[in-house]
């Protein structure tokens, strides 16, 4: 199965999500601001969901997801982003796990929030700015 980085020299300075999804390292991580106009995001999304459509046909015995967003801050970037959190939990044996900052109270609720609204045990881990840095190294995965 082939991987899914994007990066930020992939990007083109658009306000997405970077993303690396590599199956035979197991890291699976989607971070960064959503910004931009209905379109762009689409495409963007419609690519981490033919990667996670592949990725269920032979799925890792146990993967871990972590997603790291900066607030999503319309309507419809959240509904984007509980399309994903549906996705992902399709997966026969997954672990959510959503980073923000230490003392982000907003992204917090937030977080409560979706796994009212869609029954997904989200896993919301507080970590350093330090941290929160290092974990937009591509391939670094936090010690939880």
């Amino acid at each position: 199965m082939k991987n899914l980085i994007i990066t930020e020299k992939d990007l083109n300075n658009k306000l997405l999500p970077h993303v690396v999804l590599d199956k035979d390292a197991e890291v699976f991580k989607i971070y960064g601001t959503i910004f931009e106009e209905y379109n762009v995001i689409s495409s963007h999304f419609d690519i981490i969901f033919n990667w996670l459509k592949n990725y269920l046909i032979d799925a890792n015995e146990f993967s871990n997801f972590y997603l790291c967003f900066n607030k999503p801050n319309t309507y419809a970037i959240q509904n984007w982003i509980i399309r994903l959190l549906y996705s992902i939990n399709e997966i026969p044996v997954v672990k959510i796990y959503w980073l923000f900052e230490e003392g982000d109270y907003d992204t917090e609720e937030d977080i409560e929030d979706l796994i009212i609204e869609t029954k997904i045990n989200i896993i919301a881990k507080k970590i350093s700015k330090e941290e929160l840095i290092q974990f937009k190294v591509p391939y670094y995965l936090p010690e939880l």
